[in-house]
């Protein structure tokens, strides 16, 4: 489990990486600085202002939380059915072949084709 504080130490580690002072960052969230003190002395912030953070310092901060969970993430979904992502392994190895199998007929037909003139 991770806790607040322990996401806002990640949220102030990248602040910190990217050398944005709290005041840049307030103004890049167009709030007073004593409200990015505020959130990181509290050690408390919505969900809607880590969303903020996030687009603002283009690090996904759900993503490194989830990161932290011993939790199995789920299943990609595509347009809400689940995807077996073995089955486009062995679509994509098929594919594969096939191209090769096209690329190597393809050079010799060009060869034949050559070899007449």
């Amino acid at each position: 489990m991770i806790t607040e504080k322990e996401l806002l130490e990640i949220v102030a580690a990248e602040v910190k990486r990217q050398k944005v002072s709290q005041a840049e960052l307030a103004h890049k969230l167009r709030v007073n600085p004593s409200s990015i003190s505020g959130i990181f002395h509290r050690g408390k912030i919505r969900i809607d202002r880590l969303v903020q953070f996030s687009e603002v310092l283009n690090y996904n901060f759900f993503q490194a939380a989830a990161n932290r969970l011993d939790i199995p993430s789920p299943e990609p979904k595509i347009y809400g059915e689940e995807v077996n992502v073995t089955d486009y392994q062995n679509q994509i190895r098929e594919l594969e072949t096939k191209i090769s199998i096209m690329e190597q007929t393809y050079t010799s037909l060009i060869k034949e084709i050559l070899d007449k003139k």
